[in-house]
């Protein structure tokens, strides 16, 4: 039987398809393709001439038949059987996002049981010519525009299955960087949801392989960082090499590969499936590799490819280098049919939380503040770290989590005593540094806060208390954690005792119960409390926090809350790397990854439910107004009242809860309201006036009260009145924090 030679009519999507998974095929590789462009004629694509469909009637019939490679088959069969040929097939696209995974056993590698159907059989791929018996009296206009676009868009039409493992890694030398590399991680993202690619140094590559990659490191991981596929880039060094380390530092549900290797990986999979871990492998995309890019191009003094095309040129290294460079920055630019790489706060959009405008120019706030942090502890060569939500924002947001709203950083205990010397001098205004001891009236634990008294970050149990109440940078210190659980235990209880002191201490006024206790024990913590007096109690929780920090332990802890310590190694904080945050790079543990993993488990890289979604902290954030002015505004509403004229804002029901609780003993001499109907009229028995006759009030006799739910609207209406001295009565300090946090002004 004569052999016919295979001509693919189409230059699109589906030829690309087909060129990946048949183009080095000796019998499956066309010999030329046609298409109804014509300035497509006379170039080459994927080493294959294209011509136009004329050049089909320059062959015999019975040498050729030609396989469709467009999703407009029926129009092809169309003009095909009006030229005489009859002689063709439809090729069906091979799905590559879905592709089947194999693993790994004894006997080489096999179609996993379970996996997602990708690859079409050869058979089912190239599908008989159409039924076109009736479309061959239908015009060209009746083609659905849905089939017609088809042929542009992914030709799979597969949907997206759950993914079976949260993290994927991938590591590789990507060196000109090619199709099969995209293949690669396009199959590996389809398996998993958050995808690390590892890119060996340039070290590691001439150690293997005895020459250095043609393309630098730096410059492959950012061609790598800028797939769509790939949510974080990792170099492979020396210190994990091994798959079982290289799980040690990220924790990865699966390891990818391609089918190139087999058994002899039979004991790195026991490894990993130890620990809980996985591999997968992929098949080879055989149309190229780095390798044969090399032998083509003579890199390396390598003899071209005899089965180069004759018209192809050969490039230089430093060409190639340049071209891929320029394709990396196509990509990210959006230039190219890849999607762009989101960063910084645009990739916390993926989370699909809105990010108020309030809390963005909070984050600006703390910024400012950490580079104090910074240029303080640079000048001073003293280590601090990014660390719990912050760490995590930086690791998984490349900046703050969409819905945080401070900045954690922690400090050896020693660097942390220092700072805590030198920040008083040397924090420009408006910040200030303050701790426990420099706080008399308010406590959030044992650590230090920044605050910039030209804001307001004000919680509900602090709005009677005096002290500064701006936006503020948690600063934390850690200390060596004894490995004796019984001296632990001691330990945490004395805090924990210290902490409900200092808590009874400052709030005690305010609450019944607090801090878990009940009433009676709540009780006997306040007498306690202001018989050890403020300075000694600070000092009774120093001591407390720096228990046992003298032993010799390869573990530190967090001492700083009061409930159980989580011991953390050592070596994680040994020393410092940076990660990209909100456009800085910040230095943050070396073993984050182990950190976030003992703080929050293997799916630390999972968004949480989005009802989780939501600040952690509630209470008035104003990144523009100072915290003194709430202060005036909600606090000690009497203050002064004696011999003044009460004027209250508003004449509904939250008036009319003044009139229960405070009627008789601050009876308001009138009302106003900017309800104009309300006006000459009465309500249990005060007179409604319009708010202009507030100013025929002089000042010094004056006490106004805004008794309304709107009291924003009603500040900024008083503003442009040029009143400013008025309270805000608080029916519910949950009502207040409500407004506060829809506010966007």
């Amino acid at each position: 039987m004569v052999k016919k030679e295979i001509v693919l009519f189409g230059t699109g999507k589906y030829f690309e398809n087909y060129m990946m998974c048949f183009g080095e095929d000796e019998k499956k590789r066309p010999v030329f393709a046609v298409d109804n462009d014509v300035t497509k004629a006379g170039s080459m694509k994927c080493g294959v001439p294209v011509r136009k469909p004329d050049a089909l009637l320059t062959m015999k019939r019975e040498d050729f038949y030609v396989v469709i490679c467009t999703a407009k088959h029926a129009q092809i069969g169309q003009q095909l059987e009006a030229m005489g040929i009859t002689d063709y097939q439809c090729y069906k696209p091979v799905p590559m996002e879905n592709a089947v995974p194999m693993e790994l056993t004894a006997d080489g590698l096999s179609p996993k049981p379970g996996g997602e159907a990708g690859l079409v059989s050869e058979s089912a791929a190239v599908e008989s010519k159409p039924d076109i018996s009736k479309a061959a009296g239908e015009k060209e206009a009746n083609i659905s525009e849905a089939d017609a676009a088809e042929d542009e868009t992914d030709p799979s039409g597969q949907g997206h299955p759950p993914k079976p493992y949260r993290i994927g890694y991938v590591p590789g030398v990507f060196d000109l960087f090619h199709i099969g590399h995209l293949n690669l991680l396009r199959n590996a993202k389809s398996r998993c949801e958050y995808l690390i690619v590892g890119v060996l140094t340039d070290e590691l590559v001439e150690h293997f392989k005895k020459r250095r990659p043609v393309i630098p490191y730096a410059q492959r991981a950012a061609i790598i960082g800028a797939v769509s596929y790939v949510d974080r880039v990792v170099p492979v060094d020396f210190s994990n090499t091994k798959k079982i380390d290289a799980w040690r530092k990220y924790h990865f549900d699966c390891h990818f590969s391609g089918n190139d290797h087999g058994t002899d990986w039979l004991n790195d999979l026991q490894q990993l499936r130890e620990v809980g871990s996985d591999m997968e492998f992929f098949e080879y995309t055989r149309a190229t590799s780095s390798t044969k890019i090399r032998n083509q191009q003579g890199l390396d003094g390598a003899a071209a490819s005899e089965e180069a095309p004759a018209t192809a040129r050969k490039y230089t290294a430093i060409e190639l280098q340049n071209a891929i460079l320029q394709l990396a920055e196509e990509i990210k630019s959006g230039s190219v049919a890849v999607a762009e790489k989101a960063t910084g706060i645009q990739r916390s959009r993926e989370s699909g939380y809105r990010t108020p405008d309030r809390m963005k120019r909070t984050w600006e706030i703390e910024l400012a503040m950490l580079d104090q942090v910074d240029r303080i502890c640079k000048k001073h060569d003293l280590q601090y770290f990014f660390v719990h939500g912050s760490l995590l924002g930086a690791v998984r947001h490349k900046g703050f989590i969409p819905w945080d709203d401070d900045l954690d950083i922690a400090m050896p205990r020693k660097d942390y005593d220092r700072f805590i010397e030198l920040a008083s001098a040397e924090l420009p205004d408006p910040l200030s540094i303050h701790t426990p001891s420099t706080e008399e009236d308010l406590f959030w634990g044992g650590y230090a806060r920044i605050r910039n008294s030209r804001t307001a970050a004000i919680e509900p149990r602090e709005m009677e208390h005096q002290g500064n109440l701006g936006i503020w940078v948690d600063i934390l210190p850690f200390d060596t954690c004894t490995p004796d659980d019984k001296k632990l235990a001691e330990k945490e209880e004395r805090i924990r005792y210290c902490q409900r002191l200092i808590y009874a201490e400052r709030y005690g006024r305010d609450f019944r119960a607090y801090a878990g206790l009940r009433p009676r024990r709540w009780k006997m913590y306040r007498l306690l409390a202001k018989a050890y007096g403020h300075d000694r109690l600070c000092r009774m929780l120093e001591e407390a926090q720096r228990l046992y920090t003298e032993e010799d332990s390869d573990q530190i802890a967090f001492f700083t809350g009061m409930g159980k310590y989580r011991r953390l190694s050592a070596a994680d904080f040994a020393e410092a790397v940076k990660l990209e945050f909100e456009g800085r790079m910040v230095p943050v543990p070396i073993g984050y990854e182990n950190y976030l993993f003992a703080l929050m488990g293997r799916d630390y890289m999972k968004y949480p439910p989005e009802e989780e979604r939501k600040p952690k902290h509630r209470g008035i954030y104003d990144p523009e107004r100072p915290y003194t002015e709430y202060i005036r505004l909600l606090c000690d509403t009497f203050a002064d009242v004696k011999g003044k004229k009460i004027i209250l804002f508003g004449a509904g029901l939250m008036f009319e809860d003044y009139m229960k609780k405070y009627g008789d003993k601050y009876r308001p001499a009138f009302l106003v309201d900017n309800d104009e109907s309300k006006w000459g009229r009465s309500r249990m028995g005060i007179p409604i006036r319009k708010p202009e006759e507030i100013l025929e009030v002089p000042l010094e006799q004056r006490k106004l009260i805004i008794c309304s739910f709107y009291y924003r609207e009603i500040s900024e209406q008083l503003d442009r009145m040029g009143i400013r001295d008025y309270k805000v009565y608080v029916q519910e300090m949950e009502w207040i924090l409500r407004t506060e946090e829809q506010y966007e002004g």
